[in-house]
């Protein structure tokens, strides 16, 4: 019985110590390194199709070169095609909501934000708010929201994070660790199997666990979608900031 456990036990060491060699090259100074060259104005911001990208992939190949690492992207390249859309919001878009017939007063880029999901001219009115909770769709573990619920031409209102984050227990969502349920990605994922029109997401910085101005600063950048982008009922998404949330659900 020592034998059969000492075994692995030895493996195991012999693991480590023969990793050691390799995180001893590791450097805090080095990665630093990395990130200010990165991160300084040379590279533009490193936006997809823009001058500031061919420079971060040329570093990037430069860096892996070094490290003794090989291509492995198609036809021996160190890249992989990814066909992509681009949407740029042009100025004049407004998003506004109505509680009873008084409008609560959003400005992009401050206390909401606009991300469109198609091509060309976007105009929704008088589309119906269904708050969703969470907007938790996992059928698996027993938790949808939408189930017997015709979301057509209506936009669900969401939380940030899944139903544990709020219990303080396991509710099926690993506890206070965000399940990928939680994630909006997700929650937008779920909304547009609903057939929603679109998503309302109310922010609050320790359910995010990143503040507002993360998602404010970044309104009006571009948007990256998959080519050819697949058929969709949803057509937007919007964030709203902690005080316009506490406003539209105080109302």
């Amino acid at each position: 019985m020592i034998r059969s456990i000492a075994q692995p036990v030895l493996i195991l060491l012999s693991l480590l110590c023969s990793g050691m060699a390799v995180a001893q090259t590791l450097s805090a100074d080095r990665i630093k390194q990395d990130v200010r060259v990165l991160s300084s104005d040379e590279f533009q911001g490193r936006g997809p199709g823009e001058v500031g990208e061919d420079k971060t992939l040329q570093y990037l190949v430069s860096a892996f070169e070094r490290a003794g690492l090989e291509p492995g992207g198609e036809s021996g390249s160190w890249f992989q095609a990814v066909p992509l859309i681009r949407f740029n919001r042009q100025p004049g878009a407004k998003v506004t909501l109505s509680i009873k017939g008084k409008p609560l007063v959003l400005v992009l880029g401050r206390n909401a934000t606009l991300n469109l999901r198609n091509p060309g001219h976007s105009k929704i009115e008088a589309a119906p708010l269904v708050f969703a909770g969470f907007g938790v769709s996992n059928p698996d573990i027993g938790w949808d929201v939408y189930a017997g619920l015709d979301m057509a031409g209506k936009i669900a209102v969401v939380l940030c994070n899944d139903p544990d984050f709020e219990a303080g227990r396991d509710l099926g969502f690993e506890g206070r660790r965000m399940a990928y349920a939680g994630r909006v990605s997700a929650k937008l994922e779920a909304a547009t199997r609903a057939g929603a029109l679109g998503v309302v997401i109310l922010h609050e910085d320790a359910a995010a666990s990143y503040p507002y101005s993360q998602v404010a600063n970044g309104d009006s950048l571009p948007v990256f979608i998959f080519q050819p982008p697949k058929p969709s009922a949803l057509q937007f998404s919007t964030w709203l900031s902690p005080k316009a949330s506490a406003d539209l659900l105080k109302r």
